[in-house]
């Protein structure tokens, strides 16, 4: 079964299978908030327990058509392809070692092999579709994207303060100086970590 990339950015990550003997799985539609439809394996999509529930029992024994695709109204083409990416590696080549919390290192290698390795630094490059992601993989109960994703966020925002974690992840400093001081005061046990 062959599975390519939709986003350029991630696109030179090999989602190939590793036994080239495994069965193909059936493919199932997916349509995006644009109204594009994708394909998925099935395999792949279980990993979802929203997909996985929306299938229903027996979802080998389905016919999938452009018919009877699964809308996500909430999720874009470019963010269903980093899930697809995602659910293809994860479900047909290498699932995901856990990632422990709280994060002791500061490299995802430490956690994880270097394709989600590549898929957290493509991520953490990218705060907008970042975001997107972990909106998504929660939204589909992806547990494994979900963490992964997280960790990227927190390690991106390790030995930050507060100014450089606003303009990297373009947070607007909405705080009067006032409210500042009064949540400095309020929260004083933090100087003492």
């Amino acid at each position: 079964m062959e599975c390519e990339l939709l986003t350029s950015s991630l696109s030179e990550m090999d989602t190939t299978p590793l036994s080239a003997t495994t069965t193909p799985s059936p493919l199932i539609y997916i349509q995006t908030s644009e109204g594009t439809y994708h394909t998925l394996p099935l395999c792949a999509a279980l990993l979802s327990v929203v997909l996985k529930d929306l299938l229903g029992e027996d979802p080998e024994q389905q016919v999938y058509t452009h018919d009877n695709a699964i809308p996500l109204s909430t999720i874009d083409s470019e963010t269903f392809s980093v899930i697809k990416s995602f659910c293809i590696y994860h479900e047909m080549t290498e699932t995901m070692a856990t990632i422990p919390m709280p994060l002791t290192h500061q490299q995802m290698s430490q956690y994880v092999n270097p394709w989600y390795t590549q898929m957290s630094e493509e991520l953490n490059r990218q705060p907008n579709l970042l975001f997107k992601v972990i909106t998504a993989a929660n939204f589909l109960n992806i547990l494994p994207l979900l963490a992964l994703s997280c960790a990227t966020l927190a390690m991106g925002m390790m030995n930050k303060n507060a100014e450089e974690i606003r303009r990297v992840y373009n947070i607007v400093d909405d705080l009067t100086e006032q409210e500042k001081e009064e949540i400095r005061s309020e929260n004083q046990w933090i100087n003492d970590l």
